[in-house]
Formats: C-alpha cells, sequence, structure tokens
C-alpha cells in the first residue's frame, strides 16, 4: 500500500472485496460438497479483479505480494485477459460495479466491438465537461435518465459523467437496502436524496 506510486489508488476497499469474494468463492464451492481450500487460481481471479487500472509492473507487485503472503507459487495460476476479467464481472450481479480507465473512449469498443455486451441489453450515456452542461438542471435530468434504467436488467456505461458521480455514490458502490422482495438505492442531488428501486441484473 505504502509503496504505491499514485498514493490511495487501492486501498482497504480493494482488500476487503478480495477478502469477500474468496469466501463467497469457497462458500459456494462446500455447498456443491467440494473442498472449501484456497486455490491458486481463485486467488489469481480475486487479486486481478480488485487491483487493475495501473501499469502492469505494478499489478506484477501485488500479484507477487498476495501469493508471497499466502506461501503459493504464482507460477501454478493462470493469468486471465482484461477482456476475460470484464466479462467475468458484467457475468455476476454480485460483482462491483465496474470503472474502466482507457484512452479515447477505448473502452467502448472494447465492450461492444468485443462482444462483451449487447446494444439491445446496454445504455451508453455521455456526459459533458462544457459549463452550461454542469448545470443543475443538466445533472438532474442525467438523474432521471439513471433512475430509469437502473430499473432494467441492462448495464449502464457511463462517459465523462463526473458531474453525477458525487450524487450516484451509493449506488456506485452498491449500498443497497431491501424491502418487501424490492432493492432501493439512495440517490441524491443537491440537499435532497430519495430511496429509487433498483434491478437486482443492473450493472
Amino acid at each position: 500500500y505504502r509503496l504505491q506510486k499514485r498514493a490511495d489508488f487501492w486501498g482497504m476497499r480493494e482488500f476487503y472485496s478480495t477478502v469477500r469474494v474468496i469466501n463467497a468463492e469457497l462458500k459456494e464451492r462446500a455447498s456443491r460438497g467440494l473442498g472449501a481450500a484456497l486455490e491458486p487460481q481463485l486467488l489469481m481471479k480475486t487479486v486481478q479483479r480488485n487491483y487493475g487500472g495501473q501499469p502492469e509492473s505494478e499489478v506484477d507487485t501485488v500479484i507477487e505480494e498476495f501469493f508471497d503472503r499466502i506461501g503459493m507459487d504464482q507460477e501454478q495460476a493462470q493469468r486471465y485477459t482484461i477482456p476475460e476479467l470484464i466479462s467475468q464481472n458484467l457475468q455476476e450481479p454480485a460483482a462491483r460495479h465496474l470503472m474502466l480507465l482507457t484512452k479515447n473512449n477505448a473502452a467502448l469498443r472494447l465492450l461492444f466491438e468485443g462482444g462483451l455486451l449487447d446494444h439491445s441489453k446496454a445504455e451508453v450515456m455521455f456526459g459533458s465537461t462544457f459549463p452550461n452542461d454542469l448545470s443543475d438542471i443538466f445533472v438532474a435530468m442525467n438523474l432521471q435518465r439513471v433512475k430509469s434504467i437502473m430499473q432494467k436488467p441492462i448495464s449502464l456505461v457511463m462517459v465523462h459523467c463526473d458531474s453525477m458521480y458525487e450524487s450516484l455514490y451509493d449506488l456506485l458502490n452498491q449500498h443497497y437496502m431491501e424491502l418487501g422482495g424490492t432493492l432501493y438505492v439512495r440517490i441524491a442531488h443537491g440537499s435532497k436524496a430519495k430511496q429509487c428501486p433498483i434491478h437486482p441484473e443492473f450493472r
């Protein structure tokens, strides 16, 4: 953690998520009567899924640290490609929402031309940095669109929507509550906040 070139890029959230995913995988294996033991491939998957977004050399350092601490040989596990990791994430409703860091909107081409997302089951929302597009009215209109989309079992791809992320804090961090069999999440705008329904398969 202290050796990161970009301070606080990774933190306790990534560590807790890694532990949570491993625990869930082991419980699922036990429910199928399989041995609930941590294997190199599972460790590789969870570390790669939670510690991405940095140059490969830094990710290599994290992988090496986890395997050394646990006493496993990372050569016993095969590394996943970026498309494989994205596909795994999108197929797991309980997985963390995904942030893709690319240049020139390359993520859109990767997602749609690579077959990871289908246009019929996904919506794309483009934000803006123009001053007139950062008004409360513009943000409120986009938040209404998000509220409508998240009630469907589809994926929402948000591009340059920085002005909305604060309002969507609970959504992006999956701070959901369940009431009467329906999931709700708090959407805030200014001094107002409202619990809004969300589909379990929304990504």
